[in-house]
């Protein structure tokens, strides 16, 4: 029984690694990282409607830094 066969294929530029043969529930091995990943990403947008909420006069380093990592964060999973 064949599961799955890999081949490089030409691309402009380069090659790609193609699979044929796959079996039909592969998919499955990315639900595990996805879901650990859209956890992450709840967090970071829970803490960071917690930072919007909370109305503070001043902007100091540490409200910054934490504003770029809930930015990069955010755009890391959307991406």
């Amino acid at each position: 029984m064949i599961t799955g066969q890999a081949f490089a294929a030409d691309i402009p530029g380069g090659k790609m690694c193609q699979f044929t043969h796959l079996l039909a529930n592969t998919y499955a091995i990315w639900i595990p990282e996805l879901g650990f990943e859209t956890i992450l990403c709840g967090l970071v947008l829970f803490r960071g409607y917690e930072t919007y909420k909370a109305e503070i006069l001043f902007r100091d380093r540490g409200r910054l830094l934490l504003e770029i990592i809930i930015r990069d964060s955010v755009l890391y999973f959307l991406l």
